[in-house]
């Protein structure tokens, strides 16, 4: 750090390197304080070095907006992220960077995106709607993806501005009041499905019973089935220009080998995708079947977490459970066992009962008898 020196004057002065000309002469930056005390020196120094910290920091990052290094970054990871996970990602750059996306990364504050991250989680935006009002409903961002959103503004400058480190309050993550639909439930889809909806039939099968993702069941064909084994290694998506592609499993534990029922092969075409569905088909005519049979709404997804909750309810190994499931971590499992079987809960519930009534009846007939009262 420059340190400073005392003028013929009383004043302080500082001189910081700032860069070399074209005659090759060496440029320094001069800072002066009139306080003649030590206070003044102080000051003096630490202006000088706010200002080589700053030049150091422009030199590093790259003289670019938000907005460019957000499209420089889409191009840079184009190769190896998902089609569905860039299309958000250019989705979230289009709608919820406006308020920061003229200024240069080096001109970032923590001020600046603490206020930005505010007005992500209080502005109102319009989505879909499940009611019938075509016209959508308007709310504010969830938290969830205030989050998603910083998470790639932090992405981009790990990148292009590396040495920027901030520290931002987000909003706190709500708990989603799901419905975990009963096995009851399920049986009742299938069967409905079976009679009305073969294609359906079919992919609320391989979730319910065989836990596979939507992507995952879009992309099956029968050449990935070997009796009643399906070998799960890829699956269909939605891009950014709304095509489907096929890429590989969502994670590496994606990619699996999954034994289905002994009924499974008997579902299955002569040829082609065993479901010939498009993702947004599915849930579609996931929430119509629903709606017909007069059950509360839960997603599609939701079968696969059924799944997991069967298992875990009866006893099988979180180890095979997570194999089976494509789950990469315990985590995940923890959160879906959070929303129990209404019906398992039940049933747990009376055994349990029935243990503190039987505890209590034994405890009676052990008890001391108190001969002073006779």
């Amino acid at each position: 750090m420059a340190t400073a020196k005392k003028l013929p004057s009383g004043s302080w002065r500082c001189l910081v390197y700032s860069h070399t000309d074209a005659n090759g002469k060496r440029v320094y930056k001069s800072f002066t304080n009139d306080d003649p005390s030590s206070k003044g020196k102080r000051r003096c120094e630490a202006d000088a070095a706010a200002w080589a910290a700053t030049k150091e920091r422009s030199l590093r990052t790259e003289n670019l907006t938000v907005r460019e290094a957000l499209a420089k970054y889409c191009e840079l990871k184009s190769t190896v992220l998902s089609p569905a996970t860039l299309a958000s990602y250019k989705r979230y750059a289009e709608q919820h960077f406006g308020m920061i996306e003229r200024h240069q990364l080096a001109d970032l504050t923590p001020s600046i995106l603490q206020a930005w991250v505010n007005e992500l989680s209080s502005t109102p935006v319009k989505t879909r709607a499940k009611s019938p009002d075509p016209g959508g409903t308007v709310k504010c961002l969830s938290p969830k993806t205030v989050c998603n959103v910083y998470g790639l503004m932090t992405a981009v400058l790990s990148v292009y501005a590396p040495e920027l480190r901030f520290v931002v309050k987000l909003p706190q993550k709500i708990k989603k009041d799901l419905y975990a639909p009963t096995e009851a439930e399920v049986k009742q889809v299938i069967e409905y499905l079976a009679e009305h909806d073969k294609e359906l039939y079919k992919a609320v099968y391989i979730a319910a019973y065989g836990t596979l993702r939507r992507s995952e069941i879009c992309a099956l064909t029968v050449d990935d089935v070997e009796g009643c084994v399906i070998h799960v290694r890829k699956a269909r998506v939605v891009d950014e220009n709304y095509k489907i592609v096929e890429k590989t499993t969502k994670t590496y534990a994606g990619q699996r080998d999954v034994v289905m029922p002994p009924e499974f092969p008997d579902l299955l075409p002569e040829s082609g995708r065993i479901v010939d569905l498009r993702p947004h088909q599915i849930t579609q005519r996931f929430e119509d079947c629903l709606a017909a049979l007069g059950l509360p709404h839960f997603r599609f997804h939701d079968l696969r977490a059924h799944a997991a909750s069967v298992m875990h309810a009866i006893g099988i190994p979180n180890k095979y459970i997570m194999q089976r499931g494509g789950w990469k971590s315990s985590a995940t499992l923890e959160r879906i066992y959070e929303r129990t079987l209404k019906d398992y809960e039940d049933e747990y519930t009376t055994l349990l009962m029935k243990h503190y009534a039987t505890r209590n009846a034994t405890q009676k007939r052990k008890a001391p008898v108190n001969t002073e009262a006779l």
